[in-house]
């Protein structure tokens, strides 16, 4: 069985813009969407049992009415929630190991105005044992969901190292830009070896900038053969 869309919700507009780019994912894969809700830590040693019972009946009320506003939405979707009991970073990235895919809001209900990246996306992103894809405040409108990508224009941008690839990354892109009729752009940084610069000027020649650029471009090319092959 295909491992499901996983998508943590807080009740912010950013998690519920989340929510909804999981919930087409997971209908374009054909798996299931798991959305998981886990209260704020509360401050101090001992928290009252009240408060805590009612914070598991707000993230309650919080998934069902998400559940059931995905459901309408969107008629094919298969749809589970789930009440988590440990922090909001510690029950995402523990759900993440059966999960195909982790959404997240890239910032939640706290942080302040101006804020671009909240703490939990932050370690979604550093420590997830899957791909993870952050929903911007603008949603699923600005990664262009559901619309078709113009003719040659390159959607989808994947950083890669050819001199150490992971092939899961490219997996991922490759997969993700043939699913969405989208161009792939391949983004290499690279340094010029020390041992090139000339100790006198501290400057490189414009053919030898050139003659390590062909190189790099080309072990890049080597690296990527195996899945643009995969393509034709």
């Amino acid at each position: 069985m295909s491992r499901p869309v996983l998508a943590g919700i807080d009740g912010s507009a950013h998690s519920s813009l989340a929510a909804d780019w999981a919930a087409r994912e997971a209908v374009r894969r054909g798996v299931r969407l798991r959305l998981i809700h886990a209260s704020p830590l509360l401050p101090g040693a001992a928290v009252p049992l009240p408060a805590v019972d009612r914070l598991r009946r707000v993230g309650e009320q919080m998934l069902q009415r998400a559940v059931a506003d995905l459901s309408e939405r969107y008629p094919d979707l298969a749809v589970r929630s789930e009440q988590a009991d440990d922090a909001p970073a510690s029950a995402l990235l523990a759900a993440a190991r059966t999960a195909g895919i982790l959404v997240v809001g890239t910032r939640g209900a706290g942080g302040f105005d101006g804020l671009v990246v909240g703490s939990v996306a932050l370690r979604m992103a550093m420590a997830a044992p899957c791909p993870v894809v952050l929903i911007p405040e603008q949603g699923a409108d600005a990664l262009g969901v559901g619309r078709p990508a113009a003719r040659g224009a390159a959607q989808t941008v994947v950083g890669f190292d050819a001199h150490h690839p992971v092939s899961e990354t490219a997996d991922f892109a490759f997969s993700a830009a043939e699913a969405r009729g989208a161009g792939l752009q391949v983004v290499q940084a690279w340094a010029l070896p020390a041992d090139s610069v000339s100790s006198q000027t501290l400057a490189v020649t414009e053919e030898d900038r050139a003659t390590w650029e062909d190189q790099e471009v080309l072990q890049l090319s080597d690296a990527l053969r195996p899945w643009q092959d995969n393509l034709g």
